[in-house]
């Protein structure tokens, strides 16, 4: 980065033209107008995650002191229990879906057996339902 924003620590820029030879950015606090050479059709990405530091902090990790100044530590602590309460659901859903992944198997496996004994289709779904 350049240097800090007066108005905010970091800047907060909002990009406004992308010609074909650069993209042209102005920071919504302070009006700092920023330009991004192209070079194949692609920007310096080191340079942009520098200047975007706002933009890509995150509440966990090497950017959550970042993300505390930016957003203010109860966004972070909102952040982080949103986190605690999504893996908690993610961990029940991976159970169910491994429940009915057994579940399938077994039916799959009696299935065969059953088929490899001659029973017909009609006969096979009559006995799974009854378990």
């Amino acid at each position: 980065m350049s240097f800090p924003c007066p108005k905010g620590k970091y800047h907060a820029f909002e990009q406004s033209y992308d010609l074909p030879s650069e993209i042209i950015e102005f920071c919504n606090l302070c009006g700092l107008r920023m330009s991004y050479r192209k070079v194949n059709g692609m920007i310096d990405n080191v340079k942009y995650l520098k200047d975007h530091v706002r933009d890509f902090c995150q509440p966990i990790g090497p950017t959550a002191k970042v993300y505390a100044e930016v957003y203010g530590h109860e966004a972070l602590s909102r952040s982080l229990e949103e986190r605690r309460k999504f893996g908690e659901k993610q961990v029940a859903e991976d159970r169910l879906f491994s429940d009915g992944l057994e579940e399938t198997k077994e039916a799959l496996r009696f299935w065969k057996r059953a088929s490899a004994r001659g029973f017909t289709e009609t006969e096979i779904k009559k006995m799974i339902l009854e378990i």
